[in-house]
Formats: structure tokens, C-alpha cells, sequence
């Protein structure tokens, strides 16, 4: 390549070539080139730890892109291997199903021999394709990613039935592929967590994270993962749940990381629609399946006054529908109806959730302002499935030998902290501040259009008191003597505000009878809402 390059220049001086389409492909190859010895020497001088992991990960995934764009299947394979050797040192389990699939499908099913690389023996093709689809069936079965697991048998079963012709093997894998299936939908599955974490300070960082954001895949707690950023980044500030604001101090040359929950969504609800899922009568496993994984939109919200720059900004342009914002995005607009004003921001990614790496860049953002209902609807959503995650984790925990004391102790810590906010809280804030603000006020006699909204948000006051309802009995199977007199106070309130919920929907719904009808369509689905929402512990 540097003799084709030296060649290409003198012959450029000389004026002896015409073609400059060549001149400009040549360049494009020079770059890739370069950028491929680049990542090769990097993969060969970093150490495999876990301060590497993802800079390495990124790295690898470009080199086996490059290889399997020129067709370099050996190549290929031997830095498939390295990506998942990395992933199964760090413990990335949905990190190493995913690259052993990538691996699986570079490869055929033809009786030529493979060389040894890494931990795999000389084998033929055929062998080493079964015997690394097979480990990611195992993989991904250990983590409760049995969608994974059926497609992963769809896929042997398809090889039984055109290449090897054996009918009482692809029965067996037909017969797999359905108890996968069954399991999806009567199994509880543990989803990871997401955290948005944005990287500031004009020159603390190197270039690789300076001033970008990414999201992160995660099975701890925001907590433990600040902790885990901050052992990366011993140096830097965490700025915790700042959402964009960090862009705000990009020019401050100390480091700061910015980190903030963020909750799966899709590119459908970027635009304004609906899943497909959404009105569908599917089971609620299914559903939770299918808005889990191919995530590659995530969402979170900001209350801002409203004379913030930020808001500020959103109105500048009055009747536009569509506004600025610097590099941030482009934000949807809603007139806001109080003081404070809600903005949601979701955050698309380089590449789907789960997959190869646990850490993915942003690439864009979209914002829009929301009503106080809506924001209301969007918070009950998001500590619904926070209630419902904190449950399941303590109701597998019990049945795991693999469950260690001091981790059951924290899971109990957690799900007591999500019932003792939102059960024991004053008279202004969550649930209770709801019924408040729309179920007892004049709200939707200004706000005709919310009827819709104010449906779905009763739905979630009755879902969140039934998983309460059922966390809270697990808590009491596990919280000890010690917390049995925080148990008894929660299950007297919770009584109260179930009672309270449930009075003040059915006053609402009397004064409101005729919109109700008129939104019959939506009721339907909400029942259909609240009892699958609840139907994991059945």
C-alpha cells in the first residue's frame, strides 16, 4: 500500500494521470487502509481488561467489518474469535451470543477443514458452525433470551431440511424451537438496563469519547454502574441523571461524565405512532420480548421552567411545528400548560440493543415538549416497569442456588425502595398528586384533546396499584423482623390508596361520561393493559 501510495503521488506530479475517478478511489482505499492498521496494532498493544473492554470491542467489530467486506474469511475468524474471547472474559453474556452468532454466520456447511484458532480445535466447517450456534443457544438460554434461542434453532432446522436432508433431526429442532417459543411467553425474563452516558471537557478526554455520547447496555443498578464508570474514569466527575445538559460545560477542559436512565422506546414512537404491538391482544411476555430487544431508540424526560433556554428555545419560532435546537436535535412542539414545562428527549443509536457490544454511540436526537399529562403518563410508565423489573429479579432470585445472601439483600433493598416511594409519598406527589391535578380538577374540561391520554393514565394508576399490590407481598415473604413493622405501615396505605384510586376514577368517569364513550375504542385495550401488565406472577 505505501509503494501504491509513493507511485500514485509521483505520477500525480508528473500530470501523467487523467482518470481522477482512480485518483479518488485509491484515496478511499488509502483511508481504510489505514484506519484497518490502525485498529490491528491498537487490538495487538491493549491490555484485555475491563477499562478497555468497550474501546476494544468497537475496535474488533471494525476490523471483522473490514475483513468481511473484502472477503477475508480467515481473517475473519480469527478476530470473531478474539471479540468473543474478550466478551467471555468480562462475563458479557449477551455480548457473547451475539458475537458467537456473528461468527456462526460467516460460515457454511462444508466438510473442508478449519484451522485451529484460539480454543477451537482443526475441525470440519459443518462441525464448528453447529458447535458455535450451539454455544450461543447456551448462552442466551442462560440468560433468559429465549427468542434468541428459537431463532437460533430456526436456523439449524433450516440446515437439516435443504443441505443435510435428516427429517428426524429437524423435527427435533422444530420440536426445540416450539418449547423456546412456549418459554417466551411463560417465562420471566430479567431485560437489561440502559444508561445514556455523555462524555464532556474539551480536552480531558481523548477523542474517542470526548464530547460524545453513548448508551449503555447494563445489568446493575444506576448506582453500581456510576460506580463502574467512575472505576473507568477515575479522574472524571459524574454528573448524575443530567440528560443533555452536559453539553452545556463541553468546553471545560476538567472531565465530566454525564449518566441518565433511559427506557427502551422505537423509531415508530420517535414519529408519533404506535407499535403495532400496542392495541394488539398478545401476550404480555411476548410484548415485553418484542419492545426489548432490536431496541435502537431510548427515551428519557427533563422538567425545565418555563423560561428555561431550554423551552425557550422550542417556541422561537411560533406555528412551526418543527424548531432547532444547536446539534441536539430537532424538537417537536407542544404548548406547554403550566409553569413547568416537561421535554422529552429520545436518543437513536449507531445500532440495535442487544448486540455485539454493550456500548453503542448516539447519533441523533429528537425532543419534544409535553403537557403535563402526558408527562405524568410517561413517569407512571416508567416506574410501572420499574416495579415490575424489581419484582421479577427477587421472584427468580429465590430460585436461583446460584443467588448469593448479600445479592438477594440488595434486590430486597431495591424493591423496598421502589414501594416506600411510591406507596408512603405526600399528597402532591406521584399517584397521589395525579389524581389531584386531572381526576379531581377542571383539567379536562380545558383540555378536550387529553381525553385519550387521561384513559391510559387511569390505566396505569390500576396497574401500579396491583404490581404494588404484589410487591409488596413479596417484600413481606422476605424483608425479616427487622423491617416487618415498615411492611405493616406500607400495607395500610397501600390500602388506603388503592381505595383512593379507585374512587376517584370512578368519580372522574362519572363526570366525564360522555368522552369516556367517545373513547371506547381505547378501553378495550387499556384492560387488556392492566391485566397482562400483572400476569408474571400468575
Amino acid at each position: 500500500t505505501t509503494r501504491l501510495k509513493k507511485d500514485l503521488d509521483r505520477q500525480i506530479e508528473d500530470d501523467s494521470i487523467k482518470d481522477l475517478s482512480f485518483v479518488s478511489a485509491c484515496d478511499d482505499y488509502f483511508q481504510r487502509t489505514s484506519l484497518l492498521f490502525n485498529n490491528l496494532y491498537e487490538v495487538e498493544t491493549t491490555e484485555q481488561k475491563a477499562a478497555n473492554e468497550d474501546r476494544l470491542a468497537d475496535v474488533l467489530l471494525s476490523i471483522i467489518v473490514s475483513f468481511q467486506t473484502t472477503g477475508n474469511k480467515a481473517l475473519f475468524e480469527i478476530y470473531a474469535n478474539i471479540l468473543r474471547e474478550l466478551h467471555e472474559s468480562m462475563r458479557n453474556s449477551l455480548e457473547l451470543g451475539y458475537s458467537l452468532m456473528l461468527h456462526a454466520d460467516s460460515l457454511g456447511w462444508s466438510n473442508k477443514t478449519l484451522k485451529v484458532i484460539g480454543s477451537l480445535p482443526s475441525e470440519r466447517e459443518t462441525t464448528r458452525h453447529f458447535r458455535l450456534l450451539q454455544k450461543a443457544k447456551e448462552v442466551f438460554s442462560g440468560v433468559g433470551f429465549y427468542g434468541k434461542c428459537a431463532e437460533i434453532s430456526g436456523k439449524l432446522a433450516e440446515s437439516q431440511r435443504t443441505t443435510f436432508y435428516n427429517i428426524p433431526a429437524l423435527c427435533d429442532e422444530l420440536k426445540l424451537q416450539a418449547q423456546y417459543y412456549i418459554n417466551i411467553i411463560q417465562a420471566d425474563t430479567i431485560y437489561p438496563k440502559y444508561y445514556l452516558a455523555s462524555y464532556s471537557g474539551s480536552t480531558a478526554f481523548n477523542d474517542e469519547v470526548k464530547n460524545r455520547s453513548f448508551i449503555y447496555r447494563s445489568w446493575l443498578s444506576y448506582r453500581d454502574f456510576c460506580k463502574e464508570l467512575q472505576d473507568k474514569h477515575p479522574r472524571a466527575k459524574i454528573q448524575k441523571n443530567t440528560g443533555d445538559k452536559f453539553r452545556d460545560s463541553r468546553n471545560h477542559t476538567e472531565q465530566m461524565v454525564g449518566v441518565t436512565t433511559v427506557f427502551s422506546s422505537s423509531l415508530q414512537k420517535v414519529e408519533g405512532k404506535q407499535d403495532s404491538w400496542d392495541t394488539s391482544e398478545m401476550n404480555e411476555r411476548y410484548k415485553q420480548y418484542l419492545k426489548k430487544t432490536n431496541v435502537q431508540a431510548f427515551t428519557f424526560t427533563r422538567t425545565y421552567a418555563e423560561n428555561a433556554p431550554e423551552v425557550t428555545t422550542l417556541l422561537r419560532q411560533e406555528g412551526s411545528d418543527s424548531v432547532g435546537f444547536g446539534d441536539q436535535g430537532s424538537f417537536v412542539k407542544s404548548t406547554p400548560r403550566s409553569n413547568m414545562c416537561v421535554v422529552q428527549t429520545f436518543v437513536i443509536t449507531e445500532e440495535t440493543f442487544p448486540c455485539a457490544r454493550r456500548r453503542v454511540p448516539v447519533v441523533s436526537r429528537t425532543n419534544k415538549l409535553l403537557s403535563p399529562l402526558q408527562a405524568a403518563l410517561i413517569s407512571m410508565n416508567e416506574k410501572n416497569e420499574q416495579i415490575l423489573e424489581a419484582t421479577k429479579q427477587l421472584t427468580l432470585a429465590q430460585f436461583s442456588s446460584a443467588e448469593s445472601k448479600v445479592g438477594t439483600s440488595r434486590l430486597i433493598e431495591q424493591l423496598s425502595r421502589h414501594l416506600n416511594g411510591t406507596i408512603d409519598t405526600g399528597a402532591q406527589e406521584g399517584i397521589r398528586g395525579y389524581i389531584r391535578s386531572f381526576l379531581e380538577s377542571d383539567y379536562l374540561d380545558k383540555e378536550a384533546a387529553d381525553v385519550k391520554t387521561i384513559v391510559e393514565l387511569k390505566v396505569q394508576m390500576k396497574t401500579q396499584t396491583k404490581l404494588l399490590d404484589k410487591g409488596l407481598a413479596l417484600f413481606g415473604e422476605h424483608c425479616g423482623e427487622q423491617l416487618k413493622p415498615m411492611h405493616n405501615h406500607l400495607l395500610v396505605m397501600l390500602a388506603k390508596l388503592t381505595k383512593d384510586v379507585a374512587m376517584a376514577i370512578h368519580s372522574n368517569d362519572k363526570r366525564h361520561l360522555p368522552r369516556r364513550q367517545n373513547a371506547a375504542s381505547l378501553t378495550t385495550s387499556s384492560t387488556s393493559m392492566i391485566r397482562s401488565s400483572v400476569s408474571f406472577v400468575t
